[in-house]
């Protein structure tokens, strides 16, 4: 009898044990498959719907590495404030193209044409048109002439200007002439010049006129060379 009480005592106490280890396996096992489930693997895309708002705090510096592009939509303002300075990163050997705003863009012109005063008539012209979407600045004029004897030649440059629905309205300059040289004993011509550095003005889409005229005696025929230079700008 006190045998059989023994062997159960024994029985009993093994099992408690025993209870410990294997708590401490179910706890070991539970914090091993705690460990599995919070683990990060190859840090995988974090997607963020809704379009939430983010509040930064503490005015935190921002670093932006490699210069990214950034793209700004049609129409989009970009604001700097504060005054900043900017530097431009050009070479003298490559410098950065500048101009003026205020001045409109400028192609150089200059042209020449003849212009035939015919028998029995008084004057004659030829014209130069003006492109479209282009003022004609003239810088300078000269002109040569041959006519006969005592028929001095007047010269004029006849430019045209716009004023909203009305016609062009028309200005004329004359230029100066000079008797450059008569003609020799026995003959028939004189040759006169003109030559004025000018600041005239055609408007776009109009014509310059160059025109040669002469006095009371028209007969024979009288020959005038003109050539003017300046330049085409952008009309504004």
């Amino acid at each position: 009898m006190f045998k059989s009480r023994v062997a159960v005592f024994a029985v009993f106490i093994a099992a408690l044990s025993t209870v410990p280890a294997t708590a401490k396996d179910r706890d070991k096992d539970r914090d091993h498959d705690h460990a599995k489930d919070v683990e990060v693997v190859n840090t995988p895309k974090v997607n963020v719907v809704n379009t939430p708002n983010v509040n930064v705090v503490n005015t935190p510096s921002v670093n932006v590495g490699t210069l990214p592009a950034v793209q700004l939509a049609p129409g989009a303002t970009v604001g700097i404030a504060g005054t900043p300075s900017v530097q431009i990163a050009n070479s003298p050997s490559n410098p950065l193209p500048v101009r003026d705003a205020a001045t409109p863009n400028r192609t150089p012109f200059q042209t020449e044409l003849t212009v035939e005063v015919k028998d029995s008539e008084r004057s004659g012209s030829g014209f130069v048109p003006v492109p479209a979407g282009k003022r004609l600045v003239i810088e300078y004029a000269s002109v040569i002439s041959v006519a006969d004897i005592g028929q001095a030649l007047v010269f004029e440059l006849v430019t045209q200007s716009k004023t909203g629905t009305q016609p062009p309205v028309s200005s004329r300059f004359f230029l100066p002439t000079t008797l450059r040289s008569p003609a020799p004993v026995g003959g028939d011509e004189d040759q006169y010049v003109a030559g004025q550095v000018v600041k005239l003005f055609s408007d776009p889409g109009t014509s310059l006129e160059l025109r040669a005229e002469r006095g009371a005696l028209n007969s024979g025929n009288a020959i005038a060379i003109f050539a003017i230079s300046g330049y085409l700008e952008d009309a504004q």
